[in-house]
């Protein structure tokens, strides 16, 4: 998800909680939006947790004086986010962002028992549509099909490894663009997929690789 797009989202949202606060003269309280942000893993691993940091840095940077983040990062998909919601809840913020597909029925949970905050739910589709719930993701079987492209053209022996983190409908989708990228371009290559089953392990991750590597490349 770009930067622009979060803005544009809590730039909404900010404009629908205003609204709704409207005094009977019609002025408005301006109280900075208090935002929180739930990662499951670091912000510093230059991947999906990064992204997401840097849309609240940006944020912060382009709706100054309007809004005011909380970021709590590595909380796991277990109990431990729907205690965190509770928190940044107590805490006033209004707004929540879920960023890990998980973290859909603690914010289920949460919203039905907070009727008055919105949660941001990044990466599913939302089979129980809540007025307060909203979700959002990227089309990310585009540059993936694109990158099957580029491998079904450069592979040597016509075996490609691909390492994805859980087998979610998401990275299945990204899973089949990639091999019928490969396959647009060569109709020997061979695909060989190994799920780490989790969202975030460097060392897991390139031992994984490396062990394709070994076996088949």
């Amino acid at each position: 998800m770009s930067k622009k797009s979060i803005v544009f989202i809590v730039s909404l949202l900010f404009g629908l909680i205003c609204a709704s606060k409207l005094s009977s003269s019609g002025e408005v309280e301006l109280k900075p939006l208090k935002v929180g942000f739930i990662l499951v893993g670091s912000h510093l691993d230059y991947g999906w947790n990064y992204a997401h940091d840097q849309g609240r840095l940006y944020l912060e940077k382009h709706m100054s004086g309007q809004v005011q983040t909380t970021l709590v990062e590595n909380v796991p998909e277990s109990a431990d986010v729907e205690r965190v919601m509770e928190k940044m809840i107590a805490q006033g913020n209004k707004v929540i962002f879920a960023t890990s597909y998980g973290y859909l029925e603690p914010a289920l949970r949460v919203a039905g028992r907070h009727p008055e905050i919105i949660i941001m739910h990044a990466g599913r589709s939302n089979q129980h549509p809540m007025k307060n719930v909203g979700t959002y993701f990227a089309t990310q079987h585009d540059p993936n099909y694109a990158a099957g492209i580029v491998a079904g053209r450069m592979t040597k022996k016509n075996e490609i490894g691909y390492v994805g983190a859980h087998p979610v409908p998401p990275l299945l989708v990204s899973l089949n663009a990639f091999t019928l990228g490969a396959h647009s371009v060569n109709a020997k290559v061979k695909v060989h997929m190994v799920w780490t089953n989790t969202w975030h392990d460097p060392v897991l991750e390139a031992e994984t690789a490396k062990s394709l590597k070994v076996v088949y490349l």
